[in-house]
């Protein structure tokens, strides 16, 4: 608890720096030029060389200007229905203006009298023995207070403790002033800095976002670019899906490239990225028998660049079965036995 002797000091402070006459910028207890202005300020860089160069644990964080963040207070007499004569014009405005209001301590929360003086920083109030800071509680100078956020810090705690980089845009790399911004990916954003890093859709507190290195993206493109895409239709997987060769595809495009035969239920073959029911797999590799149609195990007979079963690579004419060592004719792709041969075609 300050004295009287402390508190009576730091009004004679207050006198000398003038913080009571009219020389103050700001009349109004409400008005937002007793706060500084935040930087809206955007570059026209790329995006992801603004997030490659935040992640960059070597890189120096700009340093902080103290005097963006210097407030000076502004001293109010309690609210009096006697002489005013000695209370400049100003003071007498700002007293009108919340002798009616209930005004909370912003250092205790404890509600500040009318009649009693107070001391005004930014846009909270005080009594006038609780200008303290916000970390270590020390009185502060009226020459030396320094407010980050909502709270008033003396110069060595807004230094050590206060200058974490918590209020450096994630984007831009630049202050953030005031209660406007985002908090993301463990990092603060000015609001229309916060945006998917591959459309440029800006997202707000409410709006769902993807984590992927710590960059956000929006669900559509977080689908299209780390999603599952169906290798047949090339949309993006929502639900169940079919997985071949490290690929996927809808289980309703899961089906033979030739014949469209679905395949979720069968027997495929995968080829060239392409699938395959079984009869198609072995028709394109020719592990089809050239007569009937049907799979060739290991006994075949390879005639005409083609594969017959041995009983049916025969004569296309008198359907004698056709053995290669004692030799065969061709004609128009089709085996004919040496007398057929010349008897048909001379």
């Amino acid at each position: 608890m300050e004295t009287k002797d402390d508190i009576a000091d730091m009004r004679n402070k207050f006198d000398k720096l003038g913080l009571n006459s009219t020389k103050h910028k700001s009349t109004d207890p409400f008005s937002s030029s007793s706060i500084p202005s935040q930087s809206n300020k955007q570059g026209s860089q790329n995006p992801f060389d603004a997030f490659s160069a935040s992640k960059n644990e070597d890189q120096k964080k700009p340093k902080r200007k103290l005097e963006l963040y210097r407030m000076d207070p502004i001293f109010i007499p309690g609210c009096t229905d006697g002489d005013t004569s000695e209370i400049q014009p100003s003071q007498i405005e700002l007293m009108n203006q919340i002798r009616d209001s209930e005004i909370e301590c912003h250092y205790c929360q404890q509600l500040i009298s009318s009649a009693d003086e107070k001391i005004m920083i930014g846009q909270n109030f005080y009594h006038i023995d609780h200008v303290q800071c916000n970390k270590c509680g020390a009185q502060l100078d009226p020459e030396k207070i320094l407010e980050l956020g909502d709270d008033i810090y003396c110069e060595v705690c807004f230094e050590s403790e206060c200058d974490l980089g918590k209020n450096l845009c994630g984007y831009c790399n630049e202050e953030i002033f005031g209660d406007l911004y985002i908090k993301a990916l463990n990092k603060v954003w000015h609001p229309n800095h916060f945006f998917c890093s591959y459309c440029g859709c800006n997202f707000d507190e409410e709006t769902s976002f993807f984590d992927i290195d710590g960059k956000p993206y929006c669900e559509e493109d977080y689908k299209r670019l780390f999603g599952k895409i169906c290798k047949s239709c090339n949309e993006v997987i929502n639900d169940d899906f079919m997985t071949a060769m490290e690929m996927c595809w809808h289980p309703e495009c899961f089906k033979c490239h030739v014949c469209n035969k679905n395949l979720c239920d069968d027997a495929f073959y995968c080829v060239d990225c392409e699938l395959y029911c079984e009869f198609h797999y072995q028709e394109k590799e020719n592990l089809l028998c050239e007569y009937c149609k049907k799979p060739v195990d290991k006994r075949y007979v390879f005639a005409l660049n083609k594969k017959w079963h041995p009983n049916h690579f025969f004569c296309n004419f008198c359907k004698n079965v056709l053995y290669t060592d004692s030799g065969f004719k061709e004609h128009n792709d089709k085996p004919y036995c040496k007398d057929c041969f010349i008897r048909l075609y001379g």
